[in-house]
């Protein structure tokens, strides 16, 4: 276990980096915009831009997973991590369209880390603890997003505007030493003679075209795509709520924004906690839904005293919601084999979610304000849980091993 251990928190510091990454332009979203003459939307796309490597890459990275092996699909990660980061340092105040595609380059690293990281925690733990590693590990968004929410601007301050980039750049490099001096690759399962093993190993071949006949791998994936919307449309643009709606200052509107993402650390552990308990996520990720409809409903109705209270119930739902899908993935594959392709549609739709969540909820909120913003938000959640109760319903009609194709 202590080997373990050890592989863990490299794999984590790693997905850290990116997240960091992904999340270091949003205390900054209003200078960017300043610098670089832009509206809030346009500004919103530079983080939509760092997911849109995710869709596009999603599934490719699956076969690129099979080819390469883990370890040097992370290491080639962190380094599109480094090189982007690198570029974007001497970019970021002058020219708009270099700092996109230092953030698509930087994407990509965000775009498979889920992926390559949950192969890598299913082979380490797969004698107990799956489900409490894979949910810390999807800790890495929301750590990421306190540590950013509350660094960034006094670091920019003391370092310069540049700094962020840089960091992140050293980051990275100090986790490609780390990875390229712990981590190894899973071995793989040892081939037994005989026809049927031959038969059988001929059948669990990694493919996308297995993953794809998995009714409950897409229904999981949808209700992953209506969770990201949710949750990174509030991540994104809760200093706006909070700033432009409500009136409160940018500093305590970041706060509040970090503040989100520490609550999911702790509810992404819980969930891991639950589903090793009661081996029943389904139920979990319904509730979550219910609850995450709810709260949307009251964006528009708080106060000073309440504040605190949305961001920490919208991390209690959407935590429950991406840490319980992820968790999963390796529960509805049809075989081990399966697990990265299986996680790789899974990113795809998540990604998705994560693209159109900010441009599409910022523009709504330009058009018409965050009332209706917030409608639409409980639209997206109401589609959860409609999804959630038909694999519910799929679930309760399925018996036996194959049950497993739904929820366990």
């Amino acid at each position: 276990m202590k080997n373990k251990t050890v592989f863990f928190c490299v794999l984590y510091f790693s997905a850290l980096t990116t997240g960091m990454g992904q999340m270091k332009i949003v205390p900054i979203l209003g200078s960017i915009c300043n610098d670089l003459n832009v509206s809030m939307t346009h500004a919103s796309m530079l983080m939509s831009i760092y997911y849109v490597s995710g869709v596009i890459l999603a599934l490719p990275g699956g076969s690129l997973l099979a080819k390469i092996g883990p370890k040097r699909l992370l290491l080639l990660l962190m380094a599109c991590v480094a090189s982007g980061n690198c570029v974007g340092a001497f970019v970021h105040s002058f020219s708009y369209e270099l700092l996109m595609i230092s953030r698509f380059v930087e994407g990509i690293a965000f775009g498979m880390i889920i992926m390559v990281g949950i192969v890598f925690l299913s082979e380490w733990f797969k004698d107990g603890n799956h489900g409490l590693f894979i949910a810390s590990y999807t800790t890495f968004p929301a750590t990421s997003s306190v540590i950013a929410m509350n660094t960034v601007i006094p670091v920019s301050a003391y370092l310069g505007a540049d700094s962020p980039w840089w960091i992140i750049f050293t980051f990275a490099i100090i986790s490609i030493v780390l990875i390229d001096t712990f981590i190894r690759d899973p071995e793989p399962p040892e081939q037994q003679p005989g026809i049927e093993n031959n038969i059988n190993e001929t059948l669990n071949k990694p493919s996308i075209r297995e993953a794809f006949k998995n009714p409950g791998l897409w229904l999981l994936a949808i209700c992953q795509c209506c969770g990201s919307i949710v949750c990174f449309a509030f991540i994104t643009l809760y200093p706006d709520l909070f700033t432009r709606f409500y009136g409160a200052d940018l500093t305590t509107a970041n706060f509040l924004a970090g503040m989100s993402g520490l609550f999911s650390i702790f509810f992404c552990i819980l969930t891991g906690i639950i589903i090793d308990k009661t081996k029943h996520p389904n139920l979990i990720v319904l509730s979550s839904f219910i609850l995450m409809a709810v709260v949307c409903f009251f964006t528009t109705l708080l106060n000073t005293n309440t504040y605190i209270i949305h961001t920490a119930l919208i991390a209690l739902s959407s935590g429950l919601i991406l840490a319980g899908n992820f968790a999963n993935v390796p529960l509805i594959a049809k075989s081990p084999s399966q697990i990265g392709y299986s996680a790789a549609v899974l990113n795809m739709l998540y990604f998705i979610g994560t693209v159109v969540a900010a441009p599409v909820t910022s523009n709504i909120i330009e058009q018409s304000g965050w009332k209706a913003a917030s409608v639409f938000l409980i639209i997206i959640s109401i589609i959860g849980i409609t999804i959630a109760v038909f694999m519910s319903i799929g679930r309760r009609r399925r018996s036996g091993p194959s049950a497993q194709t739904f929820f366990l």
